[in-house]
């Protein structure tokens, strides 16, 4: 199975990604998958960092991967031996062509699964191109959009949290996806002052 896994964010992120990075990259190089970084590829600073998203996913979806697994700067592999692939065929639908786990707040788009066609690359050439007007406002802007967009398509599919999208019971008030020994991908989500101030502790967890 051909799967990219790719990450994309800004220069000024670099006090989180230098932390992330490593476990995605380690887990990319031991399963044979492409690791796709850039800090420099936002094509429009306008649009805001958050649009950056499904613009870079777009950009790299092709006939070379089956699928894409995206991942927020704030997250990272934590279990090298996952079995990405068989997780993939245990979940895999017709129709379903967006995998994402869900949390106290809906859709939480800081890790997708994506099949990587022709039809998926025009749905987030769709989001970033024509979305930004309606959803620029809205509490979490693309990720709103992909929500709406995915469900009124039908072509999401929720899928558990605790192993693909899990938070750290000391760093989350969610009772929802925490983190167990069968998470795969753990997530930090919050905002950089709440990050800034655990970063010793985000260290810890994402160290080898």
């Amino acid at each position: 199975m051909k799967i990219g896994i790719i990450t994309c964010t800004t220069p000024n992120r670099k006090w989180i990604y230098d932390i992330t990075n490593p476990g995605k990259m380690k887990y990319a190089e031991l399963h044979g998958y492409d690791y796709i970084f850039s800090d420099n590829f936002y094509p429009d600073k306008s649009k805001g960092v958050y649009w950056l998203k499904p613009a870079f996913i777009k950009e790299n979806i092709s006939e070379k991967y089956d699928w894409i697994l995206w991942l927020d700067d704030d997250a990272s592999i934590i279990k090298q031996d996952f079995d990405l692939e068989k997780f993939i065929n245990d979940n895999v639908e017709d129709g379903k062509d967006v995998y994402a786990a869900e949390d106290l707040n809906g859709l939480n788009a800081g890790v997708l699964l994506v099949r990587s066609t022709e039809e998926t690359k025009q749905l987030f050439d769709f989001i970033y191109n024509k979305m930004e007007p309606v959803y620029k406002n809205a509490v979490y802007q693309d990720q709103s959009a992909l929500d709406a967009i995915t469900k009124d398509l039908g072509n999401l599919k929720i899928i558990d949290g605790h192993v693909l999208n899990a938070y750290n019971a000391n760093l989350t008030f969610s009772p929802k996806n925490q983190q167990t020994s069968d998470t795969f991908i753990l997530h930090i989500a919050g905002g950089d002052g709440f990050k800034l101030a655990n970063l010793n502790r985000i260290k810890e967890l994402f160290r080898d």
